[in-house]
């Protein structure tokens, strides 16, 4: 199921969604289009957001926020700082061509792009993968 039915131009950028169907879902982006990740940690259950911005050639990883302390500890980070309810970690800034996610209801695996926002886990089986990838829309 495409959930982008609109002719888009032959050099577009889409935000393509793969599950163990094929695809899945894309959405037409631009370079420099902000998408963030929302999920539930797994071991600790509390909330995490990667955010990314969007270049030809994959995504670049601006930003990371946890919702305790103990994540960006967990994960090594020793520059984080408060933010509102958030610990804040400035990404890398590494490309990455794809991004493959395994997510469930209860990890509640959402993707943010711009002001829209869907929820990861209803497009593909529980327990499948979903990869998400940068790529030309090809005018489809």
């Amino acid at each position: 199921m495409s959930v982008l039915a609109t002719p888009l131009p032959a050099n577009a950028l889409c935000l393509r969604m793969e599950g163990k169907p094929g695809q899945v879902g894309r959405r037409a982006v631009t370079a420099g289009d902000e998408v963030r990740l929302r999920f539930r940690h797994s071991l600790w259950g509390s909330l995490v957001e990667e955010e990314f911005r969007v270049a030809a050639d994959g995504l670049e990883l601006v930003r990371l926020r946890y919702a305790e302390a103990r994540l960006a500890e967990y994960y090594g980070h020793e520059a984080a700082w408060r933010e509102g309810d958030w610990w804040v970690v400035e990404g890398d800034r590494r490309r990455l061509r794809t991004l493959t996610l395994r997510g469930s209801r209860e990890s509640e695996l959402g993707l943010s792009i711009g002001a829209e926002r869907m929820a990861l886990w209803d497009l593909v089986e529980p327990g499948d993968a979903i990869r998400l990838a940068v790529t030309a829309c090809d005018g489809r």
